[in-house]
């Protein structure tokens, strides 16, 4: 791994921590629309950027193809639920806004918090050099 590789994937872990940060605050919110929304949209859009930064620089998607690990397929079992419900989120909470779908996004959020914390665990163990 190059040093610019290494400064990326801490970055990243790093990014990926704030973004953690964010979501479980922003759901701490839930009660203050304006403020939930606020964060809870801000965290996915920089969550979606980090994804496309990841699957860019560290050509992400031909290593998730091989998936040759099982630490990799557990991580990817996470990930791709994740940024997925990220999208039903951003749907299923703006309907909730004129009052639909409450049940859905309540649900949507519960699975999504499961997905991407599993995300954020994995991805600690994909890159132990970037503990050094």
């Amino acid at each position: 791994m190059t040093d610019f590789e290494k400064m990326f994937v801490k970055g990243s872990l790093a990014v990926s921590t704030v973004v953690m940060l964010m979501i479980f605050y922003g759901v701490s919110q839930r009660r203050k629309r304006d403020r939930h929304v606020k964060i809870m949209r801000t965290a996915g859009i920089v969550d979606i950027v980090l994804v496309l930064a990841i699957v860019a620089i560290r050509r992400a998607l031909p290593k998730a193809m091989e998936a040759d690990t099982t630490i990799l397929r557990v991580h990817l079992a996470f990930s791709i639920p994740a940024l997925l419900l990220w999208f039903s989120a951003f749907y299923t909470g703006s309907q909730r806004l004129k009052g639909k779908c409450i049940t859905v996004h309540k649900w949507n959020a519960i699975v999504f918090l499961i997905c991407r914390t599993g995300n954020y665990v994995t991805s600690f163990f994909l890159h132990p050099a970037s503990s050094e």
